[in-house]
C-alpha cells in the first residue's frame, strides 16, 4: 500500500526593515570606535511574521541569533536550544472572531495564534544583526532630472527607491524593480509611486492585502517623508534611499527555522539606507 505524505496547509509571511541609519531603534546600538574591529551590527526594525491556514498545534519558530541580539519582541520569546523562540498554536476563537491582543495590525486573512501562551495576530521582533556589506546601492551621478546608481553587493536588490526633494513642496523619486549584482542604471525622476502601485507590488510578492497594507501604512511615510521645511543648499536633496534584499541575503543575515516546516515562507526586508 502506497504511503501518502501529510501536507500541512499553512504558510508564513514576514516583512521587515533593516535600518542602516540606526536612528529609530528601541534600544540604542553600541557606539563605533577606532578600536571596533568589525562594523557595528545594524538593527532590524519591525519584522512582523504572519501565519496563514491550518497552523499545527506544535509549531516552534526560532531566530538564528543569540537571545542577547533581540532588543524587542511581542509576544516575548523563550530560549530553546540557545535561540530566541516561540511555541505556537492556533489561536482561540470567541463568537467566531479571532482572538487578538493590542497593539496589533489585524490582517483578516491571517490565522490568530497563541505564541508562548499569548493570543496575537502575529509575532513582532527587533534584533541586532551583522550586515557587513553595508549600503549595497551607491549613487554615481545625479542631476535635476535623473540619477545614476550601482549595486555594489554580490546579491541582487529589488524595489530600489531613491526619493529627492527638488523644489518647494515637490518630492519625486527614481525607481527600478530590480538591480543585479554590479549592475549600473540611470533612472529619471518621476512622481512617487501611488498607493495602488505599491500595494500591487507587495501583493505580487505574495503578501495578503492586509499584510501589504500594514507595511504600507507603517513604512511608506518613513521612506517618502517630506521635509518640514525646504532643505537648504543645492537641489535636489536626498530624502531617502531604500531597496529590498533578496531572499538569500535575508536568510544569510538572520535565518529563521520552523518545525514543522510550512508549505511556503515569504520573507521581504527593505534596507532604509538614509
Amino acid at each position: 500500500m502506497a504511503m501518502i505524505a501529510l501536507v500541512l496547509s499553512f504558510s508564513v509571511a514576514e516583512w521587515g526593515v533593516l535600518d542602516a541609519r540606526a536612528s529609530k531603534v528601541i534600544s540604542s546600538p553600541p557606539k563605533q570606535t577606532d578600536q571596533t574591529p568589525k562594523p557595528i551590527p545594524k538593527p532590524v526594525r519591525a519584522p512582523v511574521i504572519y501565519f496563514y491556514g491550518k497552523v499545527p498545534d506544535d509549531l516552534v519558530l526560532s531566530l538564528g541569533v543569540s537571545p542577547g541580539r533581540v532588543i524587542a519582541s511581542e509576544p516575548g520569546f523563550t530560549e530553546i536550544n540557545g535561540k530566541p523562540s516561540w511555541k505556537i498554536k492556533p489561536g482561540n476563537e470567541k463568537n467566531g472572531k479571532r482572538a487578538a491582543v493590542l497593539p496589533c495590525w489585524t490582517d483578516p486573512e491571517a490565522t490568530a495564534i497563541l505564541a508562548n501562551g499569548r493570543a496575537c495576530d502575529y509575532i513582532f521582533y527587533e534584533a541586532m544583526v551583522s550586515f557587513n556589506q553595508g549600503q549595497s546601492v551607491k549613487v554615481l551621478e545625479r542631476d535635476e532630472k535623473s540619477v545614476k546608481i550601482v549595486n555594489v553587493s554580490r546579491h541582487p536588490v529589488y524595489d530600489v527607491l531613491y526619493v529627492v526633494y527638488t523644489e518647494k513642496d515637490k518630492v519625486v523619486a527614481a525607481y527600478t524593480a530590480s538591480l543585479g549584482s554590479e549592475d549600473t542604471v540611470r533612472l529619471d525622476f518621476r512622481n512617487l509611486p501611488s498607493e495602488n502601485e505599491v500595494m500591487a507590488r507587495l501583493k505580487g510578492l505574495g503578501f495578503t492585502k492586509g499584510a501589504a497594507k500594514a507595511f504600507y501604512d507603517e513604512w511608506w511615510p518613513v521612506l517618502t517623508k517630506r521635509p518640514g521645511s525646504p532643505p537648504t543648499g543645492s537641489l535636489p536633496r536626498v530624502i531617502s534611499l531604500s531597496y529590498r534584499l533578496s531572499r538569500n541575503e535575508i536568510d544569510e543575515i538572520l535565518p529563521v527555522s520552523m518545525s514543522p516546516e510550512p508549505e511556503k515562507v515569504i520573507r521581504a526586508w527593505w534596507v532604509l539606507a538614509r
